[in-house]
């Protein structure tokens, strides 16, 4: 059984830190606990961190040699996991010998016969009825009785298929490349007539190339051709919310500029990635009408050399009309778009050597009767297509509505989570990753089902990304300017420069222009605080407030204007920058002094509200919050109030998500999902400090935990006397 150790990081506890590591399942009985908690005797966050990494490996060490199978007998903590694990590990005990009297008593033929009655037996599931595989040789009783337990019952069903899969391989190996089987879990939504005992259903399929609902082509030389290195990286990002035609939608936008960040992130040079959203009003040739799209794509297609990649995204609904499928543009309707077989014809004649594909189409919210699209399972050459569900499903929003659960899942995929034993995510992996992901998260939350679909016509696995060479920096920048290559600070997520004009709700007309800089991808925390206060002490400088924290991953509170300014600048030089802040040519230290700031050097210091503005709209015009016009506790740590017309929240007060003992606090940082650019929190949780001045005030911006929706908006600024502390106000760094 592979284990998966996680650490807490270490948490201050007055003058000393605790250690804590969660004991894996399989060693809970031996030791008689769940957790490790030990004090660690040190006041140095450093020193905490390295004793920290000694218990790890000595834990880790004495986990190695207690760790055993488990059995019922063995397994202290009855919680449905562990009641799966049991069943696993007690059905794959018995595969090697049933199988292995299996194949010594019977031919090839007979092999093939079984291979065949799986076929069988999948046919008759499909037709719902009960019957049909022999599974007792190996000590499975079909159909699964119900445990009455649905959690236990799905997991139970989970391990099942590993065992079936164990007989797969065996079989595969005996027969070679003659055929495969592939099991496949298909759960169907209870409904109120289906009795709460009735048996698990387990799906099995049987082609030559893979099927598991997402579908497989594969040339004859199978799956272990080398992956080929593309010279370069080509990439077209479509996101459409607004069809009047067809019916509006919310996260498409965010998806594609999510989307970007991500791409960047694996290795796609900025000036390789196209985006066109609805929301772009500042560049009418970037709106995702059909005109742009078609043009677009034929650029994509045309650009790309020989061993080229490409990659198209599209995010919004999807038609079919006469049998034909097609994408929907703004200007688009239930009879008119942008023609998926036009799209393949283009990719077909496209030279490069790997194309990838990802259709998001047909989310909620469709005008009735949109049917989807409907590709054919046909694809050309080097052509892998992955579609976010079947005709006639719907692509879910996610629950925080930010993004589609299809494109959160291919968010987290690409960043490593589908990555396979060599750190690379492949085609196959991302696939894999995004089915049982998907349909999981629908199944669980919507009580229905959503089947990705992929389509690939390849001679081997397409690499996605590498993450063990995942760049934190990009290799060029929209402006040209001397960050281009330049690597990303760490915790920070690089901010395009350009032009963001538009229409705010409630403030007007804006026009924000910025150059290119880093910004702090959550609010400062707490542990972040105190590791360079520790050495900004200790080397000349003095602060108004040490700063509290309601836990170490919590943002920072309780510090002045001063304090964070100064607290820039202990960490340029603690990290080998130039300091920003300066009082009569010297690096500012101490006291309450009004700073000059030279943005042209490299170290941190607080954002102008210019570049707070376009950087909290993540990409988005014309909206009221980073996300949208409208605001719930799901969307940030506020206080609701029915006065506002947009705070829409089903729950009104303070975030109960983050009221303990009566006691409202701040919540930790990066608890609600990121904007366009990768930042988090942009509204809510606890006020920023910016450079900006009114007077003797500075700027502070994006409200906090205790303060209403108004002061959460995008365009909202309040001014406040630099010397005063509160437990509200916290502060995120910029550099360039």
């Amino acid at each position: 059984m592979i284990v998966t150790v996680r650490m807490k990081n270490v948490i201050p506890r007055g003058e000393t830190y605790c250690f804590r590591m969660r004991v894996p399942s399989d060693c809970v009985a031996s030791l008689g606990k769940t957790e490790i908690t030990q004090s660690l005797k040190t006041k140095n966050p450093l020193e905490a961190q390295k004793a920290a990494d000694l218990l790890k490996e000595k834990w880790t060490a004495k986990f190695e040699a207690i760790r055993k199978p488990a059995t019922p007998a063995s397994v202290a903590v009855n919680s449905p996991a562990l009641i799966a694990e049991e069943f696993r590990q007690t059905l794959l005990g018995r595969v090697d010998q049933g199988m292995a009297e299996i194949f010594a008593r019977e031919s090839d033929a007979k092999l093939r016969e079984r291979l065949e009655g799986y076929g069988e037996f999948m046919e008759q599931l499909r037709q719902n009825q009960r019957c049909g595989l022999d599974l007792s040789e190996i000590g499975i009783k079909w159909p699964l009785e119900s445990s009455g337990n649905q959690q236990v019952d799905r997991l139970r069903r989970k391990a099942l298929i590993d065992v079936i899969r164990v007989m797969r391989d065996a079989v595969d190996e005996a027969l070679g490349d003659q055929g495969e089987v592939t099991p496949v879990e298909k759960p169907s939504p209870k409904t109120q007539s289906e009795p709460s005992g009735s048996p698990i259903t387990l799906f099995l399929t049987v082609p030559k190339r893979r099927l598991f609902l997402i579908v497989f082509i594969a040339f004859a030389c199978g799956f272990a051709g080398p992956s080929h290195a593309a010279s370069d990286k080509w990439a077209l990002l479509i996101g459409v919310d607004k069809c009047e035609a067809v019916g509006e939608l919310k996260v498409c936008s965010a998806d594609a500029l999510a989307l970007k960040s991500v791409l960047q992130q694996i290795g796609y040079p900025d000036n390789h990635i196209t985006v066109l959203v609805d929301n772009n009003q500042s560049n009418i040739n970037a709106t995702p009408t059909i005109g742009n799209v078609e043009r677009a794509i034929k650029r994509l297609a045309q650009v790309a050399k020989a061993d080229d990649k490409i990659f198209f995204f599209f995010s919004g609904h999807g038609v079919t009309h006469d049998g034909t499928s097609f994408l929907v543009p703004t200007d688009g309707d239930l009879t008119r778009g942008v023609s998926l077989t036009w799209i393949k014809d283009q990719f077909a004649a496209c030279k490069a050597r790997e194309k990838v594909m990802i259709l998001d189409a047909c989310h909620s919210g469709a005008a009735k009767g949109v049917s989807g699209i409907t590709p054919d399972l046909k694809t050309v050459g080097n052509l892998v297509m992955l579609l976010s569900c079947e005709k006639d499903q719907v692509s879910w929003p996610d629950k925080q509505g930010r993004h589609s659960v299809f494109t959160s899942a291919i968010l987290e995929g690409l960043s490593g989570k589908a990555a396979n034993a060599d750190r690379k995510v492949t085609h196959q992996t991302l696939a894999d990753y995004v089915y049982d992901s998907v349909r999981d998260w629908t199944y669980e939350n919507q009580k229905n089902e959503q089947t990705p679909v992929l389509v690939a016509d390849t001679s081997g696995d397409i690499v996605l990304a590498d993450i063990a060479l995942m760049k934190p920096s990009v290799t060029s920048n929209v402006d040209g300017g001397a960050l281009a290559g330049v690597a990303i600070p760490s915790g920070m997520v690089r901010i395009p420069g350009g032009s963001n004009s538009g229409t705010d709700p409630d403030f007007g007309a804006y026009s924000l222009t910025v150059s290119t800089f880093y910004m702090d991808r959550t609010e400062v925390t707490k542990a972040q605080w105190d590791i360079v206060y520790s050495w900004a002490s200790t080397n000349g400088y003095s602060f108004d407030n040490a700063g509290l924290g309601n836990t170490t991953n919590h943002p920072v509170q309780t510090v002045n204007w001063y304090d964070c300014v100064k607290w820039c600048n202990a960490r340029s030089q603690m990290e080998g920058k130039t300091p920003c802040y300066t009082v009569s040519g010297g690096i500012y230290k101490t006291g309450q002094s009004s700073p000059d700031c030279n943005v042209s050097v490299n170290g941190y210091r607080l954002p102008t509200n210019t570049e707070w503005s376009y950087a909290t709209r993540g990409g988005l015009s014309n909206k009221r919050f980073p996300w949208g016009d409208t605001i719930t506790h799901s969307d940030a740590n506020y206080r609701s109030e029915a006065s506002c017309s947009y705070d829409i929240s089903p729950t009104r007060g303070y975030n109960l998500a983050y009221t303990k003992g009566g006691k409202t606090h701040t919540s930790p940082a990066g608890s609600f999902p990121a904007n366009g650019y990768g930042l988090y929190d942009m509204a809510g949780d606890v006020w920023e400090w910016c450079w900006d001045s009114s007077g003797s005030d500075r700027s502070l911006r994006g409200g906090s935990w205790n303060h209403g929706a108004d002061q959460a908006r995008c365009g909202d600024a309040y001014w406040h006397d630099p010397s005063i502390a509160h437990i509200g106000v916290g502060l995120r760094s910029v550099c360039r």
